[in-house]
């Protein structure tokens, strides 16, 4: 009897085991599938790869429809990107290279105004506020910045009567600092070409480089470049690489093919664009590239 109760004490109970995997089992399915827990909130920052495009893209719409610099740039400021510019641009070409050009453009548009030098500042610009201070007085004046009154008591028939007398209110106008919006081009503005030269310095071949400016030779970033050859077509944006310039664009042309461009929708075309001869340079084995630069009209 004890040689029976000794065995089946040093026996291994394998029911708890079996019973705490089924419980872990029934607790996962049901956190996962049946109740899982919900996610309200989450910073910019903890975004994965493709949610994070989506805001950026999202931040480029608001700010192309807007102009407010002002709420684009803390925004983008949230994802704590280390360089936003160049997530930006290369954001705005991989949606080129679907073909997605208005989403391409606005978020050209959106890097290009990353130019610290081009960002407002908005202590500056509250500082510099004049400050109105209400001031009252007995005139009556019917001027933008307010409206001063002064309330009289109506004349009784009986004299000796007495009447209420009223203050004069005076409601000073306050202004409200505003973002300053970024430069960015008029869709319907015409370019010109005004300069054309040969490149043979570059270090990639046939580079075609663009430089567009505006009447006052500001940079303008955005502007659609349409570039065609004899198989196809292809456009592309100023300002994918506000590191150089934020209206500059440039496209690698291919030997022995000869392109047609147009700056802007009613811009000047211009023809027999292709790789140039260095060998006036002393390359004649190099082949070149091609500047231009276009200016509005």
């Amino acid at each position: 009897m004890r040689e029976r109760t000794r065995r089946e004490r040093s026996r291994t109970p394998w029911y708890l085991l079996t019973g705490l995997l089924l419980g872990l089992a029934a607790g996962l399915g049901f956190s996962v599938w049946w109740w899982p827990v919900p996610y309200d909130y989450a910073a910019p920052s903890e975004l994965n790869a493709a949610a994070k495009d989506q805001y950026r893209l999202s931040v480029a719409r608001a700010y192309q429809s807007n102009r407010d610099s002002g709420r684009a740039y803390p925004r983008l400021d949230l994802l704590m990107d280390s360089d936003k510019a160049a997530f930006l641009s290369s954001q705005a070409q991989r949606s080129l290279a679907v073909r997605s050009e208005v989403d391409s453009q606005a978020l050209a548009l959106l890097a290009a105004g990353l130019d610290p030098a081009q960002r407002p500042n908005p202590a500056v610009e509250i500082e510099n506020t004049p400050t109105i201070e209400p001031t009252l007085q007995a005139e009556t004046t019917n001027t933008p910045s307010g409206i001063i009154r002064e309330i009289t008591p109506q004349e009784t028939a009986e004299p000796g009567t007495p009447q209420a007398t009223y203050a004069p209110i005076s409601i000073p106008s306050a202004e409200i600092p505003r973002a300053t919006p970024t430069l960015f081009p008029t869709l319907s503005a015409p370019f010109i070409m005004k300069e054309r030269a040969v490149d043979c310095k570059s270090s990639t071949p046939g580079l075609l480089q663009i430089w567009i400016d505006n009447a006052a030779g500001q940079a303008i970033p955005g502007v659609r470049i349409q570039i065609a050859w004899k198989d196809g077509e292809e456009a592309f944006f100023t300002g994918l690489k506000p590191e150089i310039n934020a209206g500059y664009a440039d496209y690698e042309m291919t030997r022995d093919l000869t392109y047609s461009l147009r700056v802007g929708e009613n811009g000047e075309t211009i023809n027999d664009l292709g790789v140039a001869d260095c060998t006036s340079e002393g390359r004649p084995d190099l082949a070149g590239g091609v500047i231009l630069r276009f200016t509005e009209k």
